[in-house]
């Protein structure tokens, strides 16, 4: 039997911790259906809080009972990250005793896969250095930033580097425990999990869901001047000499500071606020690519698709075919009450 120990962060999301140990135990009772009731648990999972009590309290304030704290735990099989809610560097503070614990139950041999915005306590633990690894993208600006050493895989959904393994977005957790099932357990109950929970196990890339950040939060407004005229006119011919001169800055001062305010080089932005404009239309018109294309800034319509793949993961017409309403699933309409049979003279 594997031990599974689920970490409950003080002020994390609540969902993925209870999720996660409701889809493994699930999963312990298909392979007991599949083996008979006689092979037992394969896996023995439990709550873990991230504190020196074994109740935390969750970021909405519910309270999360667990099975043990750190403190209690030995050595363990799997160890299972979960979400930070919120400010993330915030809650790594909230929770940094978390950050040498992990570090030693490594160290001992577990294997530890994180959940979304949870890559960064591995990251902080530095066992992430050097190798590749996943998160949400709406933190992967920063976590770039906070760890260089890190590869980031920015559209993955999972990615595995033996016995560390991170996830996308939110409830992309799904996908990591079937993921984990299938490497800890067996395929065949990996899938015959994803299948009674109906979730898919090819999920899309990230960056199919990824929204721009609009990135203004900065206090520079200069950088804050040249982000309005870039979403201005996205057909507009801009040079990175236009830009720093409207900006009253020298080329070289231009691009350090706007790196510095929004996480981008001006010619990422450039591309991320075009390639945005073109999913929404992608999403909501039936133009063709070459006019879409051209709508964004773009004349050269193949290199415009080979732009659209680098940042979203999929070729316009399968991001269509993802978000457009003509191609929603269809839905059956609401039943019709019957009709009502009345006796003749009634």
């Amino acid at each position: 039997m594997k031990t599974v120990e689920i970490l409950a962060f003080k002020e994390c999301m609540a969902t993925p911790a209870f999720t996660s140990y409701e889809v493994l135990q699930k999963i312990n009772g298909l392979w007991k259906e599949r083996h008979g009731k006689a092979a037992g648990d394969i896996l023995r999972v439990r709550l873990v809080a991230c504190g020196t009590g074994r109740t935390v309290r969750s970021s909405c304030d519910l309270p999360v009972r667990c099975h043990a704290a750190l403190a209690d735990v030995g050595r363990a099989d799997l160890i299972i990250v979960p979400a930070f809610d919120g400010d993330v560097l915030k809650q790594l503070e909230i929770n940094k005793a978390v950050v040498p614990w992990l570090r030693t139950q490594y160290r001992r041999g577990a294997d530890i896969a994180a959940i979304c915005t949870g890559a960064f306590a591995l990251a902080e633990a530095g066992l992430l250095e050097g190798r590749a690894a996943t998160t949400h993208w709406a933190a992967q600006d920063l976590f770039r930033r906070r760890y260089p050493g890190v590869h980031l895989q920015p559209h993955q959904i999972i990615v595995d580097e033996g016995r560390l393994c991170t996830s996308g977005g939110a409830f992309s957790f799904l996908n990591l425990l079937l993921y984990l099932a299938e490497k800890h357990v067996d395929q065949e109950t990996a899938l015959l999990a994803s299948r009674i929970f109906l979730i898919d196990m090819n999920k899309s890339p990230q960056g199919a869901y990824a929204i721009l950040s609009p990135q203004k939060t900065h206090d520079d407004p200069a950088i804050l001047r040249t982000q309005l005229l870039i979403e201005k006119d996205l057909t507009e011919e801009l040079t990175l000499d236009r830009l720093a001169a409207g900006a009253a800055l020298s080329r070289r001062q231009f691009q350090r500071r706007f790196r510095t305010a929004t996480g981008n080089t001006p010619v990422e932005y450039i591309q991320r606020v075009r390639i945005e404009a073109a999913k929404k239309a992608l999403a909501s018109t039936r133009e063709g690519l070459e006019e879409i294309a051209s709508s964004v800034g773009y004349e050269d319509a193949p290199g415009f698709r080979k732009l659209f793949i680098r940042y979203t993961g999929l070729t316009p017409s399968e991001f269509r075919k993802k978000y457009h309403p003509a191609y929603a699933p269809l839905i059956a309409p609401p039943a019709r009450p019957p009709a009502r049979h009345t006796q003749p003279g009634n």
